[in-house]
């Protein structure tokens, strides 16, 4: 449902319903949780962008792209309505009387879980349309977002990058704001940086901050893990090492524990992290078609097994006759592979 202002409470209590709390609350940032509380509190009231941001001790332009994340939300609304907050040529005003719930539908549709995905190939930057954003205010806000969190201010090839990434891709003002505060966090303020990033989120098939938040939760997790396992604790991972755990984790689908496992397997090998030769043996595991450690065990099993069966044909045919008197070599050739990088790892000693 999706009116939240229900209910009268006593004098001097604002009320706030739990589906706030339960649905909306958890996915965004404290500041627009402020501003949906301030007004809640002031229901019934005539207020202003400025005097929310005086009251709440945040920009007018942080107060604005909170009214234009609930206004996407449909919890408020630019035009008057029954049951929304509406917006008065001098501010925004909750309505006195509380509406009624909206009924549930009898049988719902359940929700697409088909991910989306984006087109094979990019949209051209030409085809961004400047007039239709020039009128639209929550595009005016992202820019203003994106350079207080970017510390910059935007040049016309700036602004046409990011103009690429909403109006041409669809990208949300949301997502590519919280694509900022990473950004932020990780004191990059260059537009390359920023565009490389919300590219590679879009073919990645993130669409809102909650993907991008679980994704980077979820990435950071993995790569802390490749890391431990390597011994590595004074530097992150480099860019061509970042290829190699974006292709376990994702490519072959492998498991923290499986990837872990290689890497403690190339330390006993090679005693010295080595994201190549790692990558070595879980390439040769994925074509096998292992998918857990008891699939490892037996895989080392057959290895086992191949070995000795070819050590001990090797030796018939040493000590054979006159037609098998030299040795034939069957060798796998990810076993060659691992070998040489193994005497090139030690000779770099």
């Amino acid at each position: 449902m999706k009116i939240i202002f229900q209910g009268d409470a006593a004098p001097g209590v604002t009320v706030v319903s739990n589906e706030f709390i339960d649905r909306y609350m958890p996915s965004v940032n404290g500041a627009y949780v402020k501003v949906y509380l301030y007004l809640l509190r002031h229901r019934g009231e005539e207020v202003t962008d400025a005097r929310i941001a005086d009251s709440l001790e945040l920009t007018e332009g942080d107060v604005k792209r909170a009214l234009l994340r609930w206004q996407r939300e449909g919890l408020i609304a630019g035009d008057i309505g029954q049951d929304r907050l509406r917006e008065t040529e001098s501010g925004y005003e909750l309505p006195k009387t509380p509406p009624e719930p909206e009924p549930l539908p009898e049988n719902p549709e359940p929700e697409s879980t088909e991910p989306v995905l984006p087109p094979a190939k990019l949209p051209d930057k030409s085809g961004v349309d400047f007039r239709r954003l020039q009128d639209d205010s929550e595009f005016a806000g992202l820019s203003y977002a994106l350079q207080r969190y970017l510390g910059r201010t935007f040049s016309q090839t700036d602004t046409e990058t990011v103009a690429y990434l909403y109006g041409t891709l669809g990208m949300s003002a949301d997502l590519l704001i919280k694509l900022g505060e990473y950004c932020a966090e990780k004191k990059k303020s260059s537009l390359r940086y920023f565009e490389k990033v919300a590219l590679d989120w879009y073919e990645r098939g993130i669409r809102t901050p909650e993907e991008a938040e679980q994704r980077g939760q979820s990435y950071t997790k993995e790569v802390y893990a490749v890391l431990k396992a390597f011994g590595i604790r004074d530097r992150g991972p480099g860019v061509e090492e970042q290829k190699f755990i974006e292709k376990w984790y994702r490519e072959y689908a492998f498991s923290e524990e499986l990837v872990v496992e290689a890497c403690s397997r190339t330390l006993r090998h090679v005693n010295k992290p080595s994201f190549p030769y790692a990558d070595g043996i879980l390439t040769r595991w994925h074509r096998a078609g292992v998918h857990s450690m008891q699939d490892i065990a037996e895989e080392d099993k057959k290895r086992e097994e191949t070995g000795r069966k070819k050590g001990a044909e090797s030796g018939a045919k040493k000590n054979g006759t006159r037609f098998h008197n030299f040795e034939e070599r069957e060798e796998d050739p990810n076993d060659l592979v691992l070998q040489q990088l193994k005497r090139k790892l030690e000779q770099e000693s």
